[in-house]
């Protein structure tokens, strides 16, 4: 940090210092990203949490030449926005946006439009899964032992955490006996595997311990554990296997006594469990739990179902697992779940350096 401006009184004015509910511009903290804590020990204790997103749509250019300029203008505005989630499928270079809502969407259109000059159209909303251990699995590789082509030794053990505790990553062997490089790779490595799972979701609430570790010096590298990562942690999660889970909104809903028949079928059609329902004043209030796939659409509907007097707040509220087949993701890079075309991918990646 190098300067510290206050503003006050419509005023800056340099300072040594400043405390919340002030507004300052501070200067020297170039890698500062929306959602950074800015002081000691946070009354938060940690980064600001939002609920994440569970739309997301294809964007697509209307000049297939401005696809590029697309791509690094939604990069730009998503380190300004934390509510702005990128996806890019390398082999197709298919761009992919994660969304909160529908407005959120044309939102995006406009400001490429107005900052950017680039106009761009979306695909259809589609709502996004997510993939949860079902029990607890391992992996390992050894150093010197085929198949393992890496000059690293990494064992992996995954298991299920509460719903809601988000994922982690520990240590289970010694420390001091590698480079402290080499087990940072593997931590980066296993939150970025994480991302596609078993089918090609993120996966949740998972814990990864790191049970095996050695390397050889000084041949071994940072990119051999790097690279040998993510084939031990497809291992473990095959071994416990996944879920896969869709989201659920609460929502709370105000329409007409007289027009509330029709909403309780809606909801009803929709698979919505209403919780808590309340009348007054000739008004109904409900609240309850819904499918995220399905809140667009009961959106669309409750205006002509109330005359226009119906409104519908939804936030959410849970992860539950899918019934029937797990719905496929493709997935964007080397599959280490499949290992022959993960290496084969790798090696071809290597030869073309």
């Amino acid at each position: 940090m190098t300067a510290i401006h206050v503003f006050e009184a419509g005023r800056s004015h340099g300072a040594a210092s400043f405390c919340a509910g002030q507004i300052a511009r501070v200067s020297g903290l170039a890698g500062a990203q929306i959602g950074d804590a800015v002081g000691r020990n946070p009354a938060s204790g940690g980064r600001a949490y939002f609920a994440p997103p569970t739309l997301e749509t294809r964007v697509l250019a209307r000049r297939p030449s401005d696809s590029a300029a697309i791509w690094l203008a939604l990069n730009q505005m998503a380190e300004q926005d934390p509510l702005i989630n990128l996806r890019r499928a390398e082999e197709t270079n298919e761009v992919f946006v994660s969304l909160y809502g529908e407005v959120q969407k044309e939102v995006i259109q406009s400001t490429l439009l107005t900052d950017f000059g680039l106009e761009a159209g979306f695909e259809e909303s589609t709502v996004i899964l997510v993939e949860r251990p079902v029990g607890s699995g391992a992996g390992l590789q050894i150093l010197f032992k085929e198949p393992n082509p890496f000059l690293a030794t990494i064992g992996l053990r995954v298991e299920p955490r509460p719903a809601g505790a988000g994922n982690s990553f520990a240590l289970e062997v010694e420390v001091g006996q590698m480079p402290v490089a080499f087990y940072r790779a593997v931590e980066e490595t296993v939150f970025e595997t994480l991302k596609q799972g078993i089918f090609g979701w993120q996966v949740i609430d998972c814990h990864v311990a790191m049970t095996a570790a050695r390397h050889s010096s000084p041949a071994s590298t940072a990119a051999d554990f790097r690279q040998l990562t993510p084939w031990v942690l497809a291992t473990a999660l095959s071994a416990a296997q996944t879920a896969v889970c869709e989201p659920f909104d609460r929502f709370h809903l105000e329409a007409p006594v007289e027009s509330l028949s029709s909403v309780l079928t809606l909801l009803a059609k929709s698979a919505a469990a209403t919780s808590h329902s309340v009348i007054a004043d000739g008004v109904a209030r409900l609240e309850g739990i819904l499918a995220s796939q399905m809140v667009q659409s009961v959106q669309q509907q409750l205006p002509g179902l109330t005359s226009g007097a119906g409104t519908m707040e939804t936030a959410f509220d849970h992860y539950a697992p899918m019934a029937g087949p797990p719905r496929l993701r493709r997935r964007s890079g080397p599959d280490p779940f499949n290992p022959v075309e993960y290496l084969l991918q790798l090696q071809s990646a290597r030869a073309s350096c």
